[in-house]
């Protein structure tokens, strides 16, 4: 169960001691087995955003349908689902680049936008750009800081 607000501390209290007596009871289930972790976005326009993540940043289309597509970035896969309405959206999306002004030029040139321009700091050049796909997704570019 997910409750909606936060218990207080007596409840919370009896429903610990609750699941102590059942977990005691009853033998515990085999760990989930977990096959691929995939971050879902959503698009008007289903081929205009696979063809900016295939070619911004180099990704792989793996799956293709009407409904959603799937692009490996570096490993890691976005699902990309048809029936976005087109408003911003925060994605929580990083990607990680070694030039960011570079990479900003190329979310540019893909169709995407910045929604915050990369700027240096101080004697370093920039290690961050707030930018935006096709679609409305808001997203990061980021650049290794440091050690």
């Amino acid at each position: 169960m997910c409750p909606l607000k936060a218990e207080g501390k007596k409840a919370e209290g009896r429903r610990q001691k609750a699941e102590g007596r059942r977990q005691k009871a009853e033998p515990r289930p085999e760990p989930m087995n977990v096959e691929r972790v995939k971050y879902i976005i959503w698009a008007v326009d289903l081929k205009r955003a696979m063809r900016f993540y295939r070619d911004v940043f180099n990704g792989e289309v793996v799956r293709e349908s009407v409904v959603i597509c799937e692009v490996v970035v570096s490993g890691a896969t976005i699902g990309i689902h048809r029936g976005g309405e087109g408003g911003r959206t925060w994605t929580g999306l990083s990607f990680q680049v070694a030039d960011v002004l570079s990479g900003a030029r190329e979310v540019v040139a893909g169709g995407g936008c910045l929604s915050r321009e990369p700027e240096p700091e101080g004697s370093e050049p920039p290690h961050l750009a707030m930018c935006v796909d096709t679609e409305g997704n808001e997203f990061m570019l980021t650049r290794k800081r440091g050690g």
